[in-house]
């Protein structure tokens, strides 16, 4: 079921000079979105790229997420990626549910404190 009884806001946040958020349980939902605010105020140039980071457990090394596919690029294996961008979205994760945990990367630190969120939806 979707909606407020089949849905959860986790708030995420990244620390001033941060490229790294503080990690989120999502295992067991179905449908993971990143909402973020506009850059402007939090991170450097106003722009980033955002990335995926998983793990199994909370206590393990997180790493980005690749899926397959084709770029112009190149072709393969490449990182799951939301291209610069100014922020003010929230973006749909597909291959977020696969695993336990998940932390967001930017591609550029951030200049103040940053609050995101994150929706699990069954």
């Amino acid at each position: 079921m979707v909606g407020f009884e089949g849905a959860q806001r986790i708030p995420i946040s990244f620390a001033t000079a941060a490229t790294l958020s503080s990690a989120v349980a999502c295992r067991g939902w179905n449908h993971v979105n990143i909402e973020v605010p506009t850059f402007a105020a939090y991170v450097e140039a106003a722009s980033t790229c955002l990335y995926v980071q998983v793990a199994e457990n909370a206590a393990d090394t997180f790493r980005r997420v690749k899926v397959d596919g084709t770029y112009s690029a190149g072709a393969g294996i490449l990182d799951w990626e939301v291209p610069a961008f100014t922020g003010d979205r929230t973006i749909l994760c597909w291959p977020a549910p696969q695993f336990n945990f998940i932390k967001v990367e930017l591609l550029n630190p951030t200049t103040a404190p940053m609050t995101c969120w994150v929706h699990l939806h069954n």
